[in-house]
């Protein structure tokens, strides 16, 4: 599969973030801080279309949860990664000028994100930013009771940028709670080429919550 000029494009910023980001973390006493834990998160799903052809589909709002494990690595103060394993579902409502229904999609999610923190000594603001790869697991259309499975007639792996904040509460000496916003694009389509004319990418914007467990004391006490 020949990458697209967007994605080619958002490997190169990503790798110029990341090159900037490690120079920036070796100038900073290193107080390694690795974290596992777990999460939720609730949001509105859809489907963007940029070019439309003559059998387009209209797209509106739908809900979806996830849940699921989360990992962290900080190799200072300010710079760190973020991974996990996210298990998800939600249901996107669709008009093709006929008849309206519902798409369900459960996908199995792997996000990479670079971390920027700002912390206190019991608060911590955290930028992430990178790529989330998904896979859709199932996927179903659902119109007036009638459930037809879909998988064949969608890409099941996904590649979307990512991005958004967290707020960590430091509630013991190695645990936080954390909440903040997430936001997915997809890069390339959801549905195959063969099947719509239709140009469509995923994308939510989504809540997040959950709890950390640190291997160490809060990273914060030298450095702000």
């Amino acid at each position: 599969m020949r990458l697209s000029r967007t994605f080619k494009i958002a490997i190169v910023i990503f790798l110029i973030f990341a090159s900037a980001a490690f120079s920036w973390a070796d100038n900073e006493k290193a107080q390694p801080n690795a974290a596992i834990g777990f999460g939720g998160s609730f949001g509105r799903y859809n489907i963007y279309t940029p070019s439309r052809g003559s059998d387009t589909l209209e797209w509106s709002n739908g809900y979806g949860i996830q849940g699921g494990f989360v990992f962290e690595q900080m190799f200072s103060n300010r710079i760190g990664i973020q991974s996990g394993l996210w298990y998800g579902e939600s249901k996107i409502k669709v008009y093709d000028g006929k008849n309206a229904g519902d798409i369900s999609l459960k996908t199995l999610s792997m996000p990479f994100y670079f971390v920027l923190s700002f912390n206190s000594q019991s608060v911590g603001f955290n930028f992430l930013g990178g790529f989330n790869f998904t896979r859709i697991v199932a996927s179903d259309y659902n119109n007036n009771s009638i459930i037809n499975e879909i998988l064949l007639y969608v890409n099941e792996n996904q590649i979307a940028m990512s991005g958004g904040f967290n707020i960590k509460f430091r509630i013991t000496s190695f645990t936080d709670f954390f909440i903040g916003m997430l936001a997915d694009f997809s890069l390339n389509k959801f549905i195959n080429d063969t099947i719509k004319t239709d140009v469509t990418h995923l994308y939510n914007i989504r809540g997040t919550g959950g709890f950390m467990f640190r291997t160490n004391i809060f990273p914060i006490s030298e450095k702000l």
